[in-house]
């Protein structure tokens, strides 16, 4: 750290040189303007008004003649993170059927995502959405909110003994997963680049709270997406106790997750406390349920499909304990 004494210009004036550095690296000049930040425990942030300006940035993927499933769309998620205004992907010779429709999936799944350009040899895909247009703190309360619904439909279609509200979960879950990749794309591009965190009115600190809690939550839709998957086939079963010990575990972890929730986006540690003890309360039913399950003499296939399902409930409830976690660390 480097120590500068204040002098004072004219009778009410102070004054502190800028280190040649600092000016040299972001090329400040005499008439330049610049933004004051004043942080906490006294601290002050100067940043030169042209760095705060948009820049955009391009990419080139080659797709490979040797196709392999899956590569084409982990790199295009790679680009998109990487907050890339244009991405293009490229074939060495012509894109395969597969390749095109892994490209095509891939991007109606990015936010923001649109193909401008298509031959059979080019794809070209513009990011139309500017990283600061959507607030952080909404769009983890649009992904929570989503993931709620998917756990409600889930109680639904049991105290109803309707499987057919489930069928649209997989794609419920994909709007979820839409929310955690733009976000996650916000929060690693605050964390290379300043003039990101500052549009994003963010401290670093923040982006380690905020990718955890939006981990958990596209974990959490994963697992309800898997409990839905399981549901269909115990619905359809003779075994009415199961549904009923079900109907009030899955009503348990709700209430646990969105305990987790309304703490952090609150800030309330008294429910962050009450919703980690009711979450170790409630692993304290797992023993319970297996002894239930063993002496019902339940059929292998209904017995794998259970275990599953209950494996899956106290994860989600495992994660909405780190999420309340989080709130807890960020309030204290």
């Amino acid at each position: 750290m480097e120590s500068r004494k204040i002098i004072k210009l004219g009778s009410s004036t102070l004054v502190v040189s800028l280190p040649k550095e600092w000016v040299e690296k972001f090329n400040v000049k005499k008439g330049d303007t610049v933004d004051f930040e004043i942080g906490a425990e006294g601290a002050l942030t100067i940043i030169p008004k042209h760095i705060l300006e948009n820049t955009e940035q391009e990419v080139e993927i080659i797709a490979s003649p040797d196709f392999k499933p899956g590569r084409l769309e982990r790199e295009l998620i790679a680009a998109y993170l990487g907050n890339y205004s244009t991405i293009k992907v490229k074939a060495e010779d012509n894109f395969t059927k597969e390749q095109q429709l892994e490209i095509r999936t891939r991007v109606k799944r990015l936010t923001g995502c649109q193909i401008i350009e298509s031959s059979s040899s080019e794809i070209v895909i513009q990011n139309l959405l500017r990283i600061d247009e959507l607030n952080v703190d909404k769009g983890i309360y649009r992904a929570y909110l989503i993931t709620l619904s998917m756990l409600k439909d889930c109680i639904t279609s049991l105290r109803e003994l309707k499987p057919e509200i489930l069928e649209n979960l997989p794609q419920i879950d994909d709007d979820v997963d839409q929310f955690y990749f733009l976000i996650l794309k916000q929060l690693r591009s605050g964390l290379l680049d300043y003039r990101v965190l500052h549009r994003l009115k963010l401290k670093p600190v923040d982006c380690l709270d905020y990718f955890m809690v939006t981990q958990r939550i596209e974990h959490i839709a994963d697992h309800i997406h898997r409990i839905s998957d399981q549901l269909k086939l115990l619905l359809s079963s003779k075994y009415g106790n199961i549904i009923k010990e079900l109907l009030d575990m899955l009503t348990t972890v709700y209430d646990i997750f969105e305990g987790a929730m309304d703490s952090f986006l609150i800030g309330n540690i008294d429910i962050a406390n009450r919703v980690i003890n009711d979450s170790i309360s409630f692993k304290n039913r797992k023993e319970t349920l297996r002894k239930w399950a063993e002496s019902e003499k339940l059929s292998p296939e209904i017995l794998v499909s259970l275990n599953f399902l209950v494996d899956s409930i106290f994860r989600i409830s495992d994660y909405a304990t780190d999420i309340a976690e989080v709130a807890i660390n960020k309030l204290i």
